[in-house]
């Protein structure tokens, strides 16, 4: 899964041309299989730490 995981972070850099610095890890290590409310869970969590802000929908 590690390497997977890896994989799939350089793809995204590569992909996207992100700033590694600037990807934050959704760590999970339980044991069990990591769900989606888990993953939505842990970022709405990262997201309020960094006090982001969405953007507004534009008028149409």
């Amino acid at each position: 899964e590690q390497n997977r995981d890896g994989q799939l972070r350089s793809m995204i850099m590569n992909e996207f041309t992100l700033d590694a610095r600037k990807l934050v890890p959704v760590l999970h290590y339980d044991g069990t299989p990591i769900t989606a409310r888990f993953i939505a869970a842990d970022i709405a969590k990262k997201l309020g730490q960094f006090k982001v802000v969405p953007f507004e929908k534009a008028a149409s």
